[in-house]
């Protein structure tokens, strides 16, 4: 099967790329298994660098409310990805927060724990901070066999 890194398919209006190398097991002379996992755009914030926005520094300590600190995480991420922006993020009192030698997807996680929320995005474009519960959706088609975690 043709399938390669960067491939993407189109599910409930947005993109899902496959970021990795497929998973391949032949089960018998006829029969063969994959295994694609496709990834949402949020993905690719996970391993953009995170620093502060004047000293450049990755060990810091920053006073804010939680959309502070989604701003500085997008900031971070659009210096290499450029085109993501702040979606609805609910008010919170300020915090004091910690950020040692992070990544944005780090940020994110510290973030979601340091605020009681989750994150999610719906294509590239906005990040939404939220308390609702968002759950990977698994779908298979029986005719390859094949599960998508998406």
């Amino acid at each position: 099967m043709p399938v390669s890194v960067l491939d993407y398919i189109r599910y409930g209006g947005y993109a899902y790329t496959l970021n990795r190398q497929p998973e391949f097991t032949k089960e018998a002379d006829v029969k063969y298994r994959y295994n694609l996992v496709f990834e949402g755009a949020i993905y690719n914030l996970l391993d953009k660098g995170f620093e502060h926005p004047i000293t450049k520094q990755t060990r810091f300590t920053l006073t804010g409310t939680l959309r502070d600190f989604v701003q500085l995480a997008v900031d971070n991420a659009n210096l290499t990805d450029s085109g993501w922006s702040v979606g609805d993020v609910p008010d919170t009192p300020r915090k004091n927060i910690v950020f040692e030698s992070m990544t944005v997807g780090d940020v994110l996680d510290k973030l979601a724990t340091e605020f009681s929320v989750e994150y999610h995005s719906l294509g590239k474009g906005s990040v939404f901070m939220t308390a609702m519960k968002i759950s990977p959706k698994l779908f298979s088609s029986r005719a390859w066999e094949t599960a998508f975690s998406l």
